[in-house]
């Protein structure tokens, strides 16, 4: 195996990655929601959850069966690639056939063709070279940088310029249609490796494949029945109304939460025989998230309104409402994702597979017997009350599982930013908000924000100094800015 990047830089040029891709995915939303109606957005959106649905339905973890194995030969290469494809074609003809039924369930006949086409690309994606896994696997994230950011501007210029031409939701489908032909040229490009149909090594596949196939099931449907909900309650403009909230929402806390899980899991893999290694990096990472999206979530729902009048335009001002619901979506995710990354590093996919599974009938429950109508709101006031009942439980599955694992560490890492965050609050409604009242909405939004960020980062770096500088993402950031200028 190829030397890889350190840890320290996996992790910088991950979350590089990461920000340049949203960024890219971000600057691409506005000004497509400037060109399209939400409308369009919402025909994607109904189109790309059943596709998402059925992927995972068929998803037998290729990529993390192959991170995980010890001494991968290229059987283990060829039959991955060979069951991607095999999974995909049969992925395009189920929805194929699926498809007039989906289209009467979310009411819109439009929705028939946007999925077979969106199907279609899938399909084409399964062919790109098995070979960039090792970009990830050696954590050789300089050059998975390099692939996955050409594939990305790529379909940037390609779908503005498509939107500019069509002013139709066509402009997205033939844009990622386009972009995964020209993403798998570029993985052969890239990679040396040239696989072969073969399904020499599918039972050893298999064995440990069932579960992660039910795990990204359940956990999909969990992360995606109340848009489910949503967009057969409601209509198309709802349903993109709610997706692009939920994508705004998503945006600031994913672009270091995501990029750091993914450098997550191969270090945890490659720490598996010592778990105490094991949890000082899990407890570091959650500490990073929650230092992170804490003050976000809170910032976003102060700032809702201003963020989609400045970012979407006046026509998308009816999301403000689940915006300020679904922007504490992420502290969920904050608290119980490196747990979640752990049990996977040890094998541990079924239980992981059945938190998802009580999270989904939380849910279900929750939505069967709630006596409010289905508006955006109130689906995200139900998703956001499961997610954090299902987070309780997680956790506490996750302690019995991992003994070794502290309440206080979860403690520690989540007290100085929930303190900071409400003085935060008290401080900008207190002192800033009658301040800047007749100001218009980009002055107010860059003056709350910035006077929060400031609050908030004070008000950590002081209650670290009052509890003696303890071990924690604090630390860390210390330590790393003193090896930087330090010396």
């Amino acid at each position: 195996m190829k030397s890889g990047d350190t840890p320290l830089k996996s992790a910088i040029l991950v979350v590089s990655l990461r920000w340049i891709d949203r960024l890219i995915g971000f600057v691409s939303t506005l000004i497509l929601a400037r060109l399209l109606m939400p409308e369009d957005f919402g025909l994607i959106a109904m189109a790309s959850i059943v596709i998402g649905l059925a992927e995972a339905m068929l998803d037998v973890g290729v990529n993390v069966f192959l991170i995980q194995a010890r001494n991968p030969t290229s059987d283990h290469y060829n039959t991955g690639w060979t069951v991607r494809i095999l999974q995909g074609f049969l992925l395009f003809l189920l929805l194929s056939s699926a498809s007039l039924f989906v289209a009467q369930y979310f009411g819109d006949e439009r929705v028939q063709l946007v999925l077979v086409g969106l199907a279609f690309a899938g399909w084409i994606a399964t062919f790109e070279n098995i070979g960039v896994v090792n970009f990830q696997r050696d954590m050789r994230f300089t050059r998975e940088f390099r692939y996955l950011f050409t594939r990305r501007i790529f379909g940037f210029f390609v779908t503005i310029g498509l939107a500019l031409a069509l002013r139709s939701y066509f402009a997205l489908v033939i844009g990622t249609v386009m972009m995964r032909l020209f993403g798998v040229a570029l993985s052969f490009w890239m990679h040396p490796m040239r696989p072969r149909f073969s399904l020499g090594k599918i039972s050893e596949m298999m064995g440990v494949s069932i579960f992660l196939m039910l795990k990204n099931i359940f956990m999909y449907v969990d992360g995606n029945f109340h848009k489910v909900v949503l967009g057969g309650g409601t209509n198309t403009a709802s349903m993109g109304g709610y997706t692009v909230a939920c994508e705004v929402a998503d945006l600031p806390s994913s672009e270091v939460l995501s990029p750091i899980n993914r450098v997550l899991f191969p270090m945890l893999t490659r720490a598996r025989d010592d778990i105490n290694e094991q949890l000082r990096i899990m407890n570091l990472t959650q500490g990073i998230h929650l230092l992170i999206t804490i003050p976000v979530s809170v910032g976003l729902c102060l700032l809702a309104d201003e963020t989609v009048r400045i970012l979407l335009g006046e026509k998308w001002v009816f999301v403000v409402g689940a915006l300020q619901v679904v922007a504490f979506f992420n502290i969920t995710s904050s608290v119980i994702s490196a747990p979640n990354y752990l049990m996977m590093a040890n094998g541990f996919f079924k239980v992981v597979m059945w938190i998802s599974f009580v999270q989904l009938v939380l849910f279900g429950f929750a939505f069967y017997f709630s006596p409010w109508p289905i508006t955006m709101e109130n689906v995200a006031l139900i998703r956001l009350s499961c997610l954090g009942l299902g987070t309780v439980f997680g956790y506490y599955v996750f302690k019995k599982l991992v003994p070794q694992a502290k309440l206080k560490d979860l403690f520690d890492n989540s007290i100085r930013p929930v303190l900071a965050s409400i003085l935060m609050v008290l401080f900008i409604i207190y002192f800033v908000f009658d301040a800047i009242s007749d100001q218009n909405e980009v002055s107010r939004f860059l003056i709350t924000a910035s006077t929060g960020a400031f609050v908030y980062g004070i008000t950590v770096l002081l209650l670290w100094l009052l509890q003696s500088r303890p071990a924690g993402p604090e630390m860390y950031v210390f330590e790393r800015i003193k090896e930087r200028f330090g010396k």
